[in-house]
């Protein structure tokens, strides 16, 4: 578990899928939906490079000499169920990242490197993505 911590807000982050799982505040009150199961198991995921589905996870890209290339991508993306690496953590902010592999790049026929950059500005209670 990864945290960023201020006088008032404790903001926990997972290296499954580069994501957001907590934000409580000083008396301990939890923000951030905490995945009941019953209801949406999920809490805060990183959707990349779809949100949503397509017909039979079946996607086609066309190649440069106009020819067509068929991949398949889950609903939501490649990366919310994948370990990020945690490139940097610093006093209010953390970066994650994940980059292509052999399974991804049958999916997506393209090199990727990504990114999630998590910024706490602790004075004006803000929290970017």
């Amino acid at each position: 578990m990864i945290v960023l911590k201020s006088d008032q807000l404790n903001v926990e982050f997972q290296t499954l899928g580069g994501a957001l799982s907590s934000i409580k505040d000083k008396e301990g009150v939890e923000y951030l939906w905490q995945g009941n199961p019953t209801y949406w198991s999920g809490q805060a995921p990183v959707l990349f490079p779809i949100c949503g589905s397509v017909r039979n996870d079946t996607v086609l890209y066309d190649k440069e000499d106009g020819s067509h290339k068929e991949g398949k991508i889950p609903r939501h993306g490649l990366v919310r169920k994948k370990e990020f690496t945690l490139v940097e953590q610093t006093d209010n902010s953390v970066t994650f990242a994940i980059e292509d592999d052999e399974e991804n790049v049958c999916k997506l026929p393209l090199s990727f490197s990504f990114r999630n950059y998590l910024y706490s500005d602790w004075e004006n209670h803000t929290y970017s993505v």
